[in-house]
Formats: structure tokens, sequence, C-alpha cells
């Protein structure tokens, strides 16, 4: 019956599924856009540098900004490992540390912060770690102790801590329809 009325927990799972796809699709680094914002400069600013060539490590600190394209990126240490200029590995520390991107395609605005933020550019996973939050476009989001988003298989993880004290929210804001 098409036109009989829904039941919540009907309402309630399309909500869920839909809203966490929408989430976590555009997340910061999504794979359809990675090529073009990839080739673009990256701009670093901070207010000390260190650099081990031998070990291909750069460690940034105090209020680093790190730009590239729509991605932003922010902390009081980011710490890049390079072993023979081949990106491996960016942390990010900070109270908190964040980033912030806006999807080319959509316009969407993704932004996430946590205590740590690391990218592991070889396996391609984003992980926050500490009081991690996730939200796009200041509606939907998606908190918990450890957030671990797999940007190949495009599947996210979410964890309390081991106490439970802090466990995982999510929050979803339906889309007004026009009448």
């Amino acid at each position: 019956m098409p036109n009989a009325p829904h039941t919540f927990q009907h309402i309630l799972n399309k909500l869920l599924l839909g809203g966490a796809l929408c989430l976590f699709a555009l997340t910061p680094l999504h794979a359809e856009e990675r090529p073009s914002e990839s080739q673009e400069p990256i701009k670093i600013s901070a207010d000390r540098l260190l650099v081990n060539e031998k070990q291909g490590v750069s460690r940034y600190q105090g209020n680093v900004l790190v730009n590239q394209g729509s991605l932003q990126l922010q902390g009081e240490q980011i710490e890049i490992v390079h072993p023979g200029n081949q990106l491996q590995k960016i942390e990010i520390l900070g109270k908190p540390a964040r980033f912030q991107r806006v999807d080319a395609s959509t316009q969407n605005l993704t932004r996430g912060e946590a205590e740590k933020i690391i990218y592991q550019a070889d396996k391609d996973i984003l992980t926050f770690i500490g009081n991690a939050r996730v939200e796009e476009n200041g509606k939907h989001q998606i908190s918990g102790s450890k957030l671990v988003y797999d940007l190949q298989k495009q599947t996210l993880q979410a964890q309390s801590d081991s106490q439970k004290q802090n466990r995982v929210e999510v929050i979803l804001v339906p889309e007004q329809k026009n009448k």
C-alpha cells in the first residue's frame, strides 16, 4: 500500500541510513576529488619548523595551519612523515586538532575535530582520536572517542572509550521539504 503511513521504525531507518551516507560520502580527501586537489600547492604556516631529512620527518609547531585547495588542517603541532619524499603519514595534535573541506561538486562543508587526527596515506585511512567529532554543513554529525574512516572502502568505525563514558553519538537532521 504505497499511500499507507510509514511506521516510525521505517522512517527512522531511512533517516539513519540516508543521513549516515550523506555525512560520510563527502568527508575530506574524498576519492573522486583527490587527483585535482592533490595537485594544488600546499601552504603551511607555523611558529617553528624542525626537519629531519635523514628520517623523512617534518614537525611544525605553534598554531600550525595547512591549506591545499579547500582542505584546511589546524593544530598546535603537525608532524608529516615523508621518507624518500613519499607522504606516509600526517599527525595533527591540538586542543582540538581541526580539519575542514568543501566538496567541489556539492559545495557541502565537512568539518572534524579531535585531540589527534592521523592520516595514513599508505592505507588511505583517516583516524580521529579523543573527543572526536565530524559534521556536515553544521547539521549531521557523529562523535565518539575514536572515529576511523577508510577513504577507499568508504567505511566508518566509531568507538566509545574503554569506560563507556564517551559513547558514540549520531545526530541526523531531516531535510525540510518544500510545501
